[in-house]
Formats: structure tokens, C-alpha cells, sequence
């Protein structure tokens, strides 16, 4: 692809000069259009230095705030900092733009998503489908979504003609045996029985329940070809029942004189019922089913969203509350059910788990959100396919990318494949795409319909990355969002190569500004002891025993007391005049070697050396010298910038703004 994405820049504004004779009123100019700063040729607004100084105060206490002044001093050496890494391209490396760009990807969800329907809305909106259900029967014309357009364009066109005729006749198995007649085997339609929210693919749903009694809806396209479905009935909910069932399974090779012998069991069963018998008790001598001999019989409650046989719910809807059917035979087996309550919906806390259930697993409603944005952003970019170009890229992939191992050949042409907004979108773009992408565990047989697939996973990535990139002109709360991320991470790029890499791998410049500041790095005067925490007496007393050993015998005098006391906790520690710990215990003593001090109810200090002040050495001073360095270079980014960027204040603005903070 021929564009590169830029980054937007800190908002340039327009200046309006000042005449030096006495000017005509002019309109009052916004915050954006005052100039209160210029740096080097950058001209900045008003608004540009109020955001930098209400968001520098936002991070800080009351106590550490800065007042407009300090505010202005910080705010130019950040847009000297900013000019710099522009001017060094800093934001143009590979490690730059991945970062920029993951960073973007991850906030522009937010803001493109933010139009979508909700979990909520969504739910509601399945929830009142549930009051009607549909009689629906229909046919299918598979042609997968991915195949060659003639294909693809011979599956529609069949089943737009089977649409027709049913909307002729009224009879969709008399379109469908007009239009398959010549088949080897006879097709017709399937009978769905009653539907209802959640049994159809979501874009089959929407038609349906915008349908009424006798309507022909379709084609109706998914994955795998197109749907034709004639709605034959449309009826108030029957609601929810509880049932209760015995199922009398035949073998498995279901033979005759099996369903023979379950017939019968289901007859006895029925008569022990009709005579009185409870359900509960009947389950558990006759039920198959293993759950539900466990369970009395019970299924729960059922309503007509729920995939089971659409004859059995029917025959659940027939039945009074309390009243048991007789046996009727189904294709798996013989069943007696009951109905032992009846509401008009299920609750909705039940239907809530049913709806996310679906919404993470039915490939028709998973990542709704995402889809329509897609569907927006296809309209708002005027995307474009050349259908040809396609079918001639499809051409010159050989068979290789259906194991996984096609190479991207030497393309005679690079032609066009499709367009996002004024972007191309080539061969060659593609076939990178494709090679890195490819399946090597791939199920698909067809290299046509893979590569395709492909194809519109590459046209989606596409239209996300223009949705995401157009939130910058389009959205100014984004656009701020990612200005400022841009100018922090140019800013950090910028320090850590004047800077943060200097202090990590200068070891001469290091070591020349120890050399030049020796005289900073005095150590204090010092000791290194041994702090013994106790338990009890007992172990004080053994602790001050083994302390006053004469020195030869001191060593061994500890490692015994550790071996003897294992609940004594030793510590060594380094302490220094005037830091916190020997200011709190410390401070007021002699420090001697060989000293013990109690330095509190249950803790005891034994200084093994004391050390008097003295130069430290380079390696000593290291960690001290490590942060000092830092902020030299700092000082001195900072220094040889204003050198290189002359600015100038605009004092007007300036003081206007802070005497109206001084109001």
C-alpha cells in the first residue's frame, strides 16, 4: 500500500496580527485562536498551554502545583523537546509506530464501538421476540459465501427464482420441486414448526420477526449458501411450562419388535398413571433416561426457544397444567409428558444467561458490535471490490496454500484488488498478507474459497485500521487522546537517546562527572552491627552472652547461638549519620565497635565497625553519581534546545490568563 499513516502534530492555529494604529473591534477569538507562544516556527494556542497546565496539576498535590509562570517555563522545554524528536524522526522507527499504533487500536474501540447496541438493548430487544412465534418452513441453496462469483451468483439466482415461484403459488415445496425437478434425489422444503428469539442465524431472525403470516423471506445469505423461508403461521406466545417426561428408548438397532416392546412398557406405564399413581413414582420404575430417572422425570422449564423436537413442544403447548399425555411415539423413542406450572415468559434473569450465551458462542451474534462498524465503515469509506482483479490474484495462487506453504510469486501486474476511502489496496499487499497469514493446519479442500476468506479478513483488518485512523479528524476528544500519548512517547524517545542510554552506557562521561564532582561524594560517618530480635528473656540473656565473647570466640559464639535459638531473627545492616533509623535510635549515643544498644523492648544492636566520613570511590559512589548524571544531561538537552529554539511569550495573553485565575 502506497500511503503511510501520519501522525497528527500538536494543533497549529491561525494568528491574527495586531495593527499599531487603533484597529476596528474584531470578534472575540476563541482559545484556540490566540497565540500565546511561539517555538522556533510552531505558533501555540492559548488552549494548547491551558490543556498542559490543568493536566500537569491534575497529577500533582495541592502542594507540589505549579502557579502559570513555572507552568510556562516547563511548557516550553516540552515543545522544544516535541520539535526536536519531530526533527529527529524519532516518531517514524518501526518500534514508534508499533507501539503508537497498538496503543491506538486498543483506545479506538472505545470511541467506534461506542454507537453499538448494547448487551442490555440487545437482550431486551430478543427478550420481546419471545411473545410471537413464527411457522416457518424452508429451503436451502448451499454455495459458500467465498466461492467463485459465477457460482456464488448461480445459488443466489436459484434461489431467488424458488422465491418467486412460492410467492406465486403460496407453496414453497411446489417451488422447490419446479426448480430442482431433474435432481437425482427429490428435494423440498423443511418444516421448522413454531420458532422463536434465538433458534435462527441473528440476519435470518431480523426478516422474520419484520414478516408477517404468508410473507416469503430471502434470500437469506450465510457462510454457506442462501435460505428461502415461507412463514405460515405467526401466533402469541404459549409461554414457558415445567414439564416432566418418561422416555422409553428402543435398541439401537431400533428394531421393530423393540419399539414393539417400549410401546407396550409406555402403554403400562399409562395405565398406572391413569389409575392414580404419582408421575414421580411411574419415572422411577419405567424412565430410560438416565438423568431423568434420577431426576423424577424432571426436564424444567420449557418455552419455544429452546432447541428441542418442535413436535414435542407442541405437544408440551397442548396440555393443561397437571394433565399427562398419552404415549406418543417420536423418532427416538416413546415419550409420556406433564406439565406441572406454566408462565407466560420465562423470567428474564433465565433468558439473560440464554442471550450471552449466545452472544459468545452463535457465530450470527458473537462480536455484533464489530460487525457494525464494518457494515458503517464500508458505507462511510465507499469501499470498493474489483471483482475481476480478484478472481485473476485467486488464479496465480497454486494449490501449495491449502498445506500451508505457498511462497508470494513474482507478479506480472500489481493491479488493484480493492479501495478504503482514497487507499488502494494491491496485489502485492495481499500476497504478503496471504503468505503470513496462511493456514498450516487448514480443513478447507477448496483454494478458491480459502484465499477468498482471506480476502475479507484482509478487507476487514483494512476498514478497521481507516475507522480507527479517521477517529483523528473526526472525533477531537480521540484526537487529543492520542496527541498527547504521541507527544509523551516522542518526548520519552527523545530522553532516552540524549539521555536515559547515556547514563546506562557512558561509562566515560560517567566517570568524568565523578571526576569533576568528587567532592559531592563524602560519605558520612557510618556503622555496620547486627540487630538480634527476641522472644523472651531467655533468649536476650543468651543473645548478650554470646556478645560479650572475646573476639576469637565471637564468630563461633554467633553460629551457636543461631543453631541453639532458631526463633532469634539476625539482621546485618549499614546505617549512616542522619538517616531514619539512626535518627529514631541513634542519634543521642557513642557509636563504638564492639557497642550493644537496646533499641527497643525486644531487639538488641551490636556494632561490628564504625567508619568514619571519607572520599567514596568511583564504584562506592555509583548509585549516587547515576541519578545526578541523569539530571545534568537533562539540564543540559535543556540548555543546548534553547540555544536551537529561539521562543518568544506572548505577554498580552499571558497575563490575561492569570489575571483572570487571579479573580
Amino acid at each position: 500500500m502506497k500511503k503511510l499513516y501520519s501522525v497528527c502534530i500538536l494543533a497549529v492555529c491561525s494568528f491574527y496580527g495586531f495593527s499599531q494604529s487603533k484597529p476596528a473591534k474584531q470578534p472575540e477569538q476563541k482559545p484556540e485562536q490566540r497565540i500565546i507562544l511561539t517555538v522556533g516556527d510552531k505558533k501555540i494556542s492559548e488552549k494548547d498551554f491551558t490543556w498542559f497546565y490543568n493536566k500537569y496539576n491534575s497529577y500533582v498535590n495541592d502542594s507540589l502545583r505549579l502557579n502559570y509562570d513555572d507552568a510556562m517555563e516547563l511548557f516550553i522545554t516540552y515543545i522544544m523537546k516535541i520539535s526536536e524528536a519531530e526533527a529527529l524522526s524519532l516518531d517514524t522507527t518501526a518500534h514508534f509506530k508499533e507501539e503508537f499504533n497498538s496503543y491506538l487500536q486498543s483506545e479506538a474501540k472505545a470511541f467506534l464501538y461506542a454507537g453499538a447496541q448494547s448487551d442490555e438493548d440487545f437482550t431486551r430487544m430478543e427478550y420481546n421476540r419471545l411473545k410471537k412465534d413464527y411457522k416457518i418452513e424452508h429451503y436451502f441453496v448451499k454455495s459458500s459465501r467465498y466461492a467463485a462469483p459465477a457460482d456464488t451468483l448461480a445459488a443466489y439466482n436459484k434461489a431467488l427464482k424458488i422465491k418467486k415461484l412460492t410467492q406465486q403459488y403460496g407453496n414453497l415445496n411446489k417451488a422447490v420441486e419446479i426448480v430442482t425437478k431433474g435432481d437425482s434425489i427429490p428435494q423440498k422444503a423443511d418444516d421448522l414448526g413454531y420458532v422463536t428469539a434465538l433458534l435462527l442465524p441473528l440476519n435470518y431472525e431480523n426478516l422474520i420477526y419484520t414478516s408477517k403470516k404468508g410473507d416469503v423471506v430471502g434470500p437469506i445469505l450465510n457462510d454457506y449458501g442462501y435460505y428461502i423461508a415461507h412463514v405460515t403461521d405467526v401466533r402469541p406466545t404459549r409461554g414457558a411450562s415445567q414439564v416432566s417426561a418418561i422416555i422409553f428408548y428402543p435398541d439401537a438397532e431400533k428394531s421393530d419388535s423393540s419399539w414393539q416392546a417400549i410401546q407396550q412398557k409406555a402403554d403400562a406405564a399409562y395405565a398406572q398413571l391413569q389409575a392414580g399413581v404419582d408421575f414421580k413414582t411411574v419415572s422411577k420404575s419405567f424412565n430410560t433416561h438416565p438423568q431423568l430417572l434420577k431426576d423424577d422425570g424432571a426436564i424444567g422449564w420449557v418455552d419455544n426457544s429452546m432447541r428441542f423436537d418442535p413436535q414435542l413442544k407442541e405437544d408440551v403447548f397442548a396440555l393443561q397444567v397437571g394433565e399427562f399425555s398419552k404415549p406418543r411415539k417420536y423418532d427416538y423413542g416413546y415419550v409420556i409428558l406433564t406439565v406441572n406450572q406454566r408462565d407466560s415468559l420465562p423470567s428474564y434473569a433465565s433468558f439473560q444467561k440464554s442471550v450471552a450465551n449466545a452472544l459468545r458462542n452463535d457465530p450470527s451474534r458473537k462480536g455484533l458490535d464489530k460487525k457494525e462498524m464494518l457494515a458503517a465503515q464500508r458505507n462511510h469509506a465507499k469501499m470498493k471490490v474489483y471483482s475481476a482483479n480478484v478472481e485473476e490474484f485467486v488464479a496465480q495462487v497454486d494449490n501449495s496454500i491449502l498445506l500451508g506453504r505457498w511462497k508470494k510469486p513474482e507478479l506480472k501486474q500489481n493491479k488493484v484488488l480493492f479501495t478504503v476511502s482514497s487507499d488502494n489496496y494491491y496485489f502485492s499487499d495481499f500476497a504478503q498478507y496471504l503468505e503470513t497469514m496462511q493456514v498450516h493446519n487448514n480443513t478447507e479442500p477448496d483454494k478458491g474459497v480459502l484465499v477468498r476468506k482471506q480476502l475479507a479478513r484482509f478487507q476487514d483488518k483494512k476498514l478497521e485500521e481507516f475507522a480507527m485512523y479517521s477517529l483523528i479528524n473526526s472525533n477531537p476528544q480521540f484526537a487529543a487522546i492520542m496527541q498527547e500519548y504521541h507527544d509523551g512517547m516522542i518526548i520519552y524517545e527523545l530522553l532516552n537517546s540524549k539521555v536515559f542510554s547515556k547514563v546506562t552506557t557512558d561509562s566515560v562521561g560517567l566517570a568524568n562527572f565523578y571526576a569533576k564532582n568528587a567532592q559531592s561524594f563524602i560519605a558520612p560517618k557510618s556503622f555496620e552491627a547486627l540487630v538480634f530480635s527476641f522472644n523472651n528473656a531467655k533468649e536476650e540473656k543468651a543473645i548478650r552472652k554470646a556478645l560479650n565473647q572475646p573476639s576469637v570466640k565471637f564468630n563461633y559464639a554467633i553460629e551457636s547461638l543461631r543453631s541453639k535459638f532458631p526463633e532469634i531473627h539476625i539482621d546485618t545492616v549499614h546505617h549512616f549519620a542522619g538517616d531514619a533509623f539512626v535518627s529514631a535510635h541513634m542519634d543521642s549515643v557513642q557509636w563504638q565497635q564492639g557497642g550493644i544498644y537496646t533499641i527497643a523492648p525486644a531487639q538488641i544492636l551490636y556494632i561490628n565497625e564504625v567508619f568514619e566520613p571519607h572520599q567514596m570511590t568511583f564504584e562506592e559512589s555509583r548509585m549516587l553519581i547515576i541519578p545526578l548524571y541523569q539530571e545534568y544531561l537533562e539540564a543540559e538537552l535543556t540548555r543546548k534546545l534553547k540555544e536551537k529554539y529561539p521562543y518568544s511569550i506572548n505577554e498580552t495573553v499571558f497575563g490575561e490568563i492569570k489575571a483572570t485565575a487571579a479573580q
